[in-house]
């Protein structure tokens, strides 16, 4: 598929969303007695307007619309890495109407920047909707044409190469690229940025040598013969680049679990009926949304639903590894 007709089809996904979400075509009494929200729902996005989680929270209201009869609208709470938006999460009301969006770096907020004044019991971990694993990307131009060149560049490398990604040390994207350079015997020099589409326009303007990135931000751009992705990290290649190694394939021993993952999270105290209704009306949403369905397959996205039961037991598992992490790092 070529990027424009990529692009055309996600206009017109975004335009049957909208069109689901209107009011007028649906009676209230068509819904469930037990629909969650008996008024407008709103998500908070840590992240800026254009980003992978903005998208995804974006997708995530306009499925779950017409599945609960209410307006879901999304306000982008972006700064503090991400504790701007769990501050204003923290103190809502647990009733449901408040959800935020949520990835594997609110645990590095919890265990870093955050500690001390967010916990994991501060949230109610509602429901995980998808994953996505990362790559490594550089540009066309760039004299790298493996993932092995690019190791072995960035094992001698004088000044250290800019690598950049979302958020600051310790997030996902950091601690993904630690993940590969502990494996491939190499320093660098972090670059953080508030969303995907940031650190890729530094990266094609120039101003750093590679990025961590998932693949909805990289996939037309990739198409568009600008990038280059040079390995993937998780168990099996990415069905939607065939041709791009995992990290075990290209000789790196690292992690293939550490996965950027995506679901929705509310303040503490949110009763677990309440969550369990939430988690399930998302669930049908999306599974009865042509425009998400769309969306997941465009942005070469994997499916991941965890109710809350089974997302809490994986979100402790996470944050060892996270906390892992951020002390071999020295921030924590």
């Amino acid at each position: 598929m070529s990027t424009i007709s990529r692009r055309r089809l996600l206009q017109i996904s975004g335009s049957i969303g909208a069109g689901l979400a209107m009011p007028a075509v649906l009676s209230r009494a068509a819904f469930a007695a037990d629909a969650f929200a008996s008024k407008p729902v709103t998500i908070l996005c840590h992240t800026a307007p254009g980003s992978a989680a903005d998208t995804y929270a974006r997708q995530v209201a306009a499925a779950l619309e017409p599945e609960i009869g209410q307006t879901v609208v999304v306000e982008n709470r972006v700064g503090g890495n991400g504790m701007v938006q769990m501050a204003a999460l923290k103190s809502a009301k647990p009733d449901g109407n408040t959800l935020g969006v949520n990835t594997i770096s609110h645990l590095s907020i919890l265990h870093g920047a955050g500690a001390g004044t967010f916990a994991e019991s501060d949230f109610s971990w509602v429901v995980r909707v998808q994953t996505e694993g990362f790559f490594t990307v550089v540009r066309t131009d760039a004299p790298w044409q493996t993932l092995g060149d690019f190791v072995q560049a960035a094992r001698t490398a004088s000044p250290l190469l800019n690598i950049g990604g979302q958020g600051a040390p310790g997030s996902a994207h950091n601690i993904h690229i630690n993940m590969l350079a502990q494996a491939g015997g190499f320093k660098f020099n972090w670059i953080p940025f508030p969303g995907g589409m940031e650190h890729l326009t530094a990266l094609l303007g120039g101003s750093i040598e590679a990025t961590s990135n998932n693949p909805q931000t990289v996939v037309q751009f990739n198409e568009a013969g600008r990038l280059r992705l040079l390995g993937f990290q998780g168990a099996e290649r990415n069905p939607s680049f065939p041709d791009v190694p995992t990290y075990r394939e290209a000789g790196f021993d690292v992690d293939p679990s550490w996965q950027q993952v995506r679901g929705l999270i509310g303040p503490a105290g949110i009763p677990e009926e309440l969550q369990q209704r939430i988690a399930e009306a998302l669930r049908n949403a999306t599974e009865k949304s042509e425009t998400w369905q769309k969306y997941m397959a465009l942005s070469s996205l994997s499916p991941g639903y965890m109710g809350p039961a089974e997302y809490r037991d994986y979100i402790t598992r996470q944050s060892q590894v996270t906390l892992d992490w951020m002390k071999k790092l020295g921030l924590a």
